[in-house]
């Protein structure tokens, strides 16, 4: 009889289930979020561009925010330019101005910069930029020829996110760029007569870049055009110093 009542309560406590019906549901539901966000929530931030778009933003986030911010990472920018432009028609407000971001980064790694200055435009006097923005834009100008705009942008965006050195290398790697652009302009001021201008340009110029010979001897050359040669054999003899 012993025997007969013990495995009668052995087969009960194995046709029981653990949970009452319910709650095993509730527990199963919430394992299904948890899995949810874990596949959506941004990973460990990029040091460089592109940046993820939600990052500095206040969520929720539509699932294609995510979905083009995977397909940025994978390569395919057309599907990350289909998904983040169906972002930016979300009424969630983090997730719109998320997708108008990634849609900027899609541009640039699509070869088409030109077409995401106007939308920089528009969203780098909304609100606060984030780092994100600022790089993206950053490249934007990089990648058509404004390396002034995109110096200044990126040292923002490096302000913007300090513990991200790759921001701020990018942004030195453009000031030599930027430095022979603003000579070219302070060479064109100095020709039409703006000496002021010109020597505003040379100062900037020398400040963003490191004092070369090369660059030296540009700024001797655009104090002669100015017609002050005590300032231009200054920069001659500390070029040859």
């Amino acid at each position: 009889r012993r025997r007969a009542a013990f495995s009668r309560m052995r087969r009960r406590l194995r046709l029981r289930p653990c949970l009452p019906q319910p709650l095993a549901r509730c527990a199963l539901l919430v394992l299904l979020v948890a899995a949810v966000r874990c596949a959506t929530a941004p990973g460990p931030p990029r040091d460089s561009f592109p940046l993820d778009p939600r990052e500095g933003l206040a969520g929720p986030f539509d699932e294609s925010v995510a979905e083009g911010w995977r397909a940025l990472l994978a390569g395919d920018t057309s599907g990350a330019e289909r998904d983040f432009r169906r972002a930016e028609s979300s009424r969630q407000v983090g997730s719109a101005r998320a997708g108008a971001i990634g849609s900027i980064e899609a541009l640039v790694l699509s070869r088409r910069s030109e077409q995401a200055l106007g939308t920089c435009a528009e969203l780098l006097v909304e609100g606060e930029p984030t780092a994100a923005l600022l790089s993206a834009c950053g490249e934007a100008r990089a990648r058509t020829a404004d390396p002034v705009g995109a110096v200044e942008l990126y040292d923002r965006a490096a302000s913007a996110a300090p513990n991200r050195p790759g921001l701020a290398a990018r942004a030195e790697e453009l000031r030599k760029a930027a430095a022979d652009a603003l000579l070219d302009e302070a060479a064109r001021s100095a020709e039409a007569g703006r000496r002021e201008e010109a020597r505003r340009q040379v100062a900037r110029a020398l400040g963003w870049s490191s004092r070369s010979p090369e660059l030296l001897v540009r700024a001797g050359d655009v104090e002669c055009e100015s017609g002050d040669r005590e300032r231009a054999v200054e920069y001659y003899r500390e070029a040859i110093a």
